[in-house]
């Protein structure tokens, strides 16, 4: 890239002197990198004790194009030229023997004749210098300050513009992200004039310096077609008697930035940060350029790599794509695998996950609905399109998000089950027994994109969330009251502890599966029901006894993968180091391996847990039964 100066243009004896040397500012490029200095300020002038100190300033404004050259001999010591800049000001003017009264708000400042726009200038707050950013870039870009002196956009998730204060040298700098600015300048086809400022002093310099000095030396270099203007001169004081000998350099450097050019055809359409002539996806057809279906009259013309096909032609993509919307606040991605970023964009026809790997979508719906910006990550992501047979392999696999609806749909259906066995023992209960949601944290992070590599971490972490919506979701209130149907102490253990949500579900699906199997009475379940699920000394007959076993039994399998969430929230959470031999040993009970977890084992873990609920909810609902039948012959008796 093309720096502002060359250093061939300048004579030597101007980088002789480290302390000042002004190279940094002179051989930079004129606008590059990520971010962009529009503002600066400090003056650290007052810290006499220093060998070196600085004044630095920079404030830039908006110019009308072409305007430069009318202007070129009026900008010179940025100082006085700019001494005004962004201050309001009023004044009278003679015509015609009348005096006219005017008015200039701080967005009007002249340059000679020409009017320009300030965009980040000096103002004073109780004797401070501060820097004013005219808010109209914060307004045009629909900025929102995040946090003090740090503005971010919501569309994109990144800072924007910042204010950044260096304690040690007193520098205030306003910086705006490189893109942000030149779309601004596009959309205001205005160039950006900017003054730079610095004055070097040097105390007490050695006498080999002095001697290399020129203490009356002025040089200015630059033009109005190039559109910048340096000068540089030096100062000196060495025989004054009240004050240190030092020496100084002055640096005035002005700079235009010109707008990119604007598009008479569609000057609003979306600037894209590649060629998007030259952007292809692949496709049954072959390679094809998505910008066919989404260009302005001007491109119409424009050669296209790849090849051409229908709007409706296929493309396809790691489901991995999904995964930067999912951890993104802003962002929904719904079951389908449909994007939604808010008011901003979306990818929202034709879109379709194929099995737990893939995701489909038409090339002219991803051309017209997702932005340029986020073209890139996409082609990331982008596959050759699978074979007909790959695809009903993957289609007939279940999806990860239909499998925790399934679930979530059958936590709601076992809720369901249990106030019905509350009203039928005439228990009432103040409170749902289920109040997980499909939209809480723990249902949307079981959704997102299980990547096939993923590592145990990935596993343990989906299995805790897991645990925390079937486990944490049961309230154990109701299921309390439940229990007390039974008798006063029946949600308690033996020393007398309440049960947790998982052990009172466990007691009310063994007591419910009792009462339907061996046809027990409320009255006489009441009397010695306790004994029997707590495997108390109960004086039963032993071919009872047997059967009883064989029902706790049948009710600890079934319930085993709640048993083992329980486990792995203990064994192996979040906030602690795993204990990777205990939840070995819970994984092992479940028939998973040890370790070295993959997507598979976390989708039959799903599938073990739905059908958990599936046969507590179907005791519930024998139990239940059993209680209509009994309460109905104790009213007809």
């Amino acid at each position: 890239m093309e720096t502002l100066f060359a250093r061939d243009d300048f004579p030597n004896h101007l980088f002789s002197i480290p302390g000042l040397d002004f190279s940094n500012d002179l051989f930079g490029i004129r606008i590059d990198g990520l971010w962009f200095r529009i503002g600066m300020f400090a003056d650290t002038t007052q810290h006499s004790d220093e060998v070196k100190q600085t004044v630095i300033q920079r404030q830039s404004m908006l110019l009308k194009l072409g305007c430069l050259e009318e202007i070129y001999d009026e900008i010179h010591w940025i100082p006085n030229t700019l001494c005004d800049l962004g201050k309001p000001n009023s004044y009278t003017m003679e015509e015609e023997d009348n005096k006219v009264y005017g008015y200039d708000p701080f967005y009007q400042f002249n340059i000679g004749s020409i009017s320009v726009e300030p965009l980040v200038f000096k103002y004073y707050v109780n004797s401070r210098t501060q820097l004013f950013i005219n808010p109209d870039i914060q307004l045009y870009f629909k900025l929102e300050e995040r946090e003090p002196d740090i503005w971010w956009d919501p569309r994109s998730g990144e800072e924007v513009l910042r204010r950044r204060i260096n304690e040690s040298n007193h520098l205030q700098i306003i910086e705006i992200r490189t893109g942000y600015l030149q779309k601004y300048l596009y959309v205001r086809q205005q160039a950006l004039l900017v003054g730079h400022h610095r004055i070097h002093y040097l105390f007490n310099p050695e006498k080999d310096i002095l001697d290399t000095f020129c203490g009356k030396y002025r040089f200015e270099k630059g033009s109005s077609i190039d559109g910048k203007k340096v000068i540089i001169q030096n100062f000196r004081q060495i025989d004054h008697a009240n004050d240190r000998p030092y020496i100084g350099r002055f640096l005035h450097l002005w700079f235009e930035i010109l707008p990119p050019s604007i598009s008479i055809y569609d000057p609003w359409i979306e600037k894209s940060p590649f060629n998007p002539h030259e952007f292809t996806l692949p496709t049954q057809k072959g390679e094809v350029a998505p910008a066919r279906f989404n260009c302005s009259a001007e491109e119409v013309d424009f050669d296209y790599e790849g090849v051409a096909c229908k709007f409706d032609e296929t493309v396809y993509f790691n489901q991995e794509v999904l995964s930067k919307y999912e951890s993104d606040s802003r962002c929904d991605v719904s079951d389908s695998g449909a994007v939604n970023c808010g008011v901003y964009w979306g990818l929202q026809k034709s879109v379709s996950r194929i099995g737990n790997d893939l995701l489909s979508t038409w090339v002219g719906d991803f051309a017209n609905e997702v932005p340029f910006g986020e073209w890139v990550h996409w082609k990331q992501f982008a596959v050759e399109p699978p074979s007909s047979e790959t695809l009903r392999g993957l289609n007939e696999m279940p999806k990860i998000p239909d499998q925790i609806n399934c679930l979530i749909g059958n936590l709601n259906r076992l809720s369901h089950a249990l106030e019905k066995l509350a009203h039928a023992m005439n228990v009432r209960v103040t409170n749902s027994f289920w109040r997980g949601s499909v939209e809480s944290l723990a249902a949307r992070h079981l959704k997102m994109v299980y990547a096939n590599n993923a590592s145990n971490d990935e596993f343990l972490k989906r299995s805790t969330f897991m645990s925390t919506l079937v486990i944490d979701g049961l309230a154990p209130k109701p299921l309390r009251q439940l229990c007390q149907g039974w008798g006063k102490d029946f949600h308690k253990e033996n020393d007398g502890k309440p049960l947790g949500s998982r052990r009172l579900l466990e007691r009310v699906t063994f007591s419910a599966l009792l009462m339907a199997e061996l046809q027990v009475s409320m009255t006489d379940f009441s009397k010695f029901g306790k004994k029997i699920v707590e495997q108390s000394e109960s004086h039963v007959e032993s071919n009872l006894q047997i059967e009883i076993d064989k029902l706790r039994k049948r009710v600890r399998c079934n319930l085993a993968p709640l048993a083992f969430l329980y486990d792995l929230r203990v064994y192996g959470g979040l906030a602690h180091q795993p204990n990777m031999k205990k939840i070995s040993i819970a994984a092992t009970k479940l028939g998973l391996p040890t370790t070295g977890w993959h997507r598979s084992h976390f989708m039959k873990l799903i599938d073990l847990v739905t059908t958990s609920v599936t046969q507590a909810r179907e005791c519930i609902q024998s139990g239940t039964e059993i209680c209509i039948i009994q309460h109905s012959k104790n009213q007809n008796n």
